[in-house]
């Protein structure tokens, strides 16, 4: 019995030590690499930090097309363009990162849905982009396109949904202010586990050689960050707020690209079904992930530019 105790306590010290060793090459790492990252956009200060935005095309006197990821997305910049680059001949493109995503700062303060809109608007404006835009929004990112439509109708003159999400969704999974779940992942994250294994990269072949390292040392950086949870946290208490709004007779023009629902369950698209129903918005399937600009952008830029020359006449 000894012996077994004492192989448990040398098994369970290794374990420390392999742990210790693990967080602290990360943390050099991550200091290393820091002197590498190099926006590639205009990062504009708010509130004395900096948020980055990322332009590409010509205005071409057609609104410009905002693209707004989904949440713990650390390379937004780098993650949609399998299908942005697609509409930059004829539309000028504008990506968001909020703070904690891509090349914005990392910062520990209220992720309130009223706050991140106000960021996202001011961070615009500092840039000479006053709309109407055409929002792009994937997954939760669905909640501030929907606020800032029902907030500021005449900057939002439509909605393209990727996989989008809606507040009754949320509301319905009654999703907790903080869980286990994310505290294991943050945990895995000082050890560095995205360095390893990170599940949502877009293939390689859409990105130049430099482009991909860039979205690498991003996805190290920012995985799981302190802005990123605080986003987490306050899912449930956003989508109240934007549920409590006359959102449905806002919007304007919207359309809608959902991926097969297998990743999130029948209530994700069920949620879509409803929404599209209530105002008569057109509901495009995919059989495809939630990341829905991976796997079928052409389908998706095709749908779009369709769509944009029915309503733009």
């Amino acid at each position: 019995m000894k012996k077994f105790n004492y192989i448990a306590v040398k098994i369970f010290v290794l374990i420390i030590f392999l742990i210790f060793i693990s967080v602290f090459i990360h943390a050099v790492l991550l200091r290393v690499e820091r002197k590498e990252i190099m926006p590639n956009g205009i990062l504009s200060e708010i509130n004395g930090h900096r948020l980055h935005l990322y332009f590409e095309g010509q205005n071409n006197n057609k609104p410009a097309l905002v693209f707004m990821s989904g949440g713990a997305t650390p390379a937004p910049v780098y993650d949609f363009k399998p299908l942005y680059y697609l509409f930059t001949d004829e539309y000028r493109i504008i990506v968001i990162e909020r703070f904690g995503y891509g090349y914005s700062d990392i910062v520990d303060t209220d992720r309130n849905i009223g706050i991140i809109l106000e960021q996202t608007r001011e961070a615009l404006q500092s840039a000479g982009e006053k709309g109407p835009f055409i929002l792009f929004p994937h997954s939760v990112s669905g909640l501030e396109a929907l606020y800032w439509s029902s907030k500021y109708p005449g900057e939002v003159a439509a909605i393209i949904g990727l996989d989008m999400g809606f507040p009754e969704y949320y509301l319905q999974r009654k999703t907790p202010p903080f869980n286990v779940d994310q505290i294991l992942i943050k945990f895995f994250s000082l050890l560095g586990i995205q360095r390893f294994y990170y599940p949502k990269q877009v293939d390689s072949g859409y990105l130049t050689g430099d482009e991909y390292r860039q979205m690498k040392i991003l996805i190290y950086r920012n995985f799981m960050n302190k802005s990123v949870l605080n986003e987490l946290k306050s899912i449930y208490s956003n989508a109240e707020i934007v549920n409590n709004q006359n959102y449905f007779n806002n919007t304007g023009n919207v359309l809608l690209f959902s991926s097969n629902g297998k990743e999130r369950g029948s209530i994700w698209v069920n949620s879509k079904n409803d929404f599209a129903k209530k105002i008569n918005a057109k509901l495009v399937i995919l059989d495809c992930d939630h990341y829905v600009h991976h796997f079928e952008s052409q389908k998706i830029f095709e749908g779009s530019i369709q769509f944009l020359n029915e309503i733009l006449r």
